[in-house]
């Protein structure tokens, strides 16, 4: 016997934009003065005058771009991190795109959830893992006293939990959520180096706007002819770990870690 929920439900939204103005003022002065005596030769029309030491002009040499691997702390829920960037320095300033993955055991939330719950005499064992994955594209990053940076952009972040619980009668029940949110990832940090560079940074993750689903799926494998739960029983169940998932996607994330740039 075989029962199954997995109602959708749509987590809080809210509209947000972000205005940027750029003011660029360039002013170029010419001052130019000339003279000759009589006396003198006056060259050619036809051969241009010649100056040693008179070209100024500014060259805006390419920069590098680079490639980072960046190993971070994440919290909550405490998990470790593995993230890959690519940039562009403009100056003091530098482009960026970076990509984020992270994976933990969520086995003893979720074994502590089902021990204050009222159906722990019914349940014998937990299991549980939340995936995530964050873009933030474009990031805009600052440096000022050639190694403090300041860095900000929008992360486009995707979670996915799910959670086995086993039964007494050795029955399966599962939970699963998935979320995804938008919203704004700032960063502070030291960088250090010339052609290999040391990022040390601590930075912020706010969703703003957000989806998700969650379903509860109930399978009934022994020859136990009576189910473990009602209907009303797994509504319930969900409806308790619906406000968890919620959070996953939600919550704010804490980070910190150091990340490596190689110039290519």
């Amino acid at each position: 016997m075989t029962s199954e929920l997995n109602p959708s439900y749509e987590l809080r939204k809210s509209r947000w934009g972000a205005r940027s103005v750029c003011t660029l003022v360039t002013l170029t002065p010419f001052w130019g003065t000339a003279f000759g005596d009589d006396k003198n030769k006056l060259l050619p029309s036809s051969e241009p005058l010649k100056t040693e030491g008179s070209s100024h002009q500014a060259r805006i040499l390419p920069q590098s771009s680079e490639v980072g691997l960046e190993i971070a702390y994440l919290f909550p829920p405490a998990r470790p991190a593995v993230g890959l960037s690519y940039s562009r320095p403009l100056g003091p300033m530098r482009l960026s795109l970076r990509l984020h993955g992270s994976w933990t055991s969520l086995s003893k939330t979720f074994s502590e959830a089902a021990q204050e719950s009222s159906y722990a005499n019914r349940l014998s064992a937990a299991n549980g893992q939340l995936r995530e994955l964050s873009l933030s594209v474009p990031e805009v990053s600052y440096t000022f006293r050639d190694r403090y940076f300041l860095a900000i952009a929008p992360i486009l972040r995707g979670t996915d939990c799910v959670a086995t619980y086993s039964t007494v009668n050795e029955n399966s029940l599962q939970f699963e959520s998935a979320g995804l949110s938008i919203g704004v990832h700032a960063i502070v940090g030291l960088r250090t180096g010339k052609k290999f560079k040391i990022e040390l940074a601590s930075g912020i993750q706010l969703p703003i706007t957000s989806i998700g689903t969650a379903g509860l799926n109930y399978t009934q494998a022994s020859g136990n002819s009576k189910p473990d739960f009602s209907d009303q029983e797994l509504e319930s169940i969900l409806n308790s770990l619906q406000p968890y998932a919620k959070e996953l996607s939600e919550g704010f994330t804490l980070q910190f870690g150091v990340r490596g740039l190689w110039e290519i």
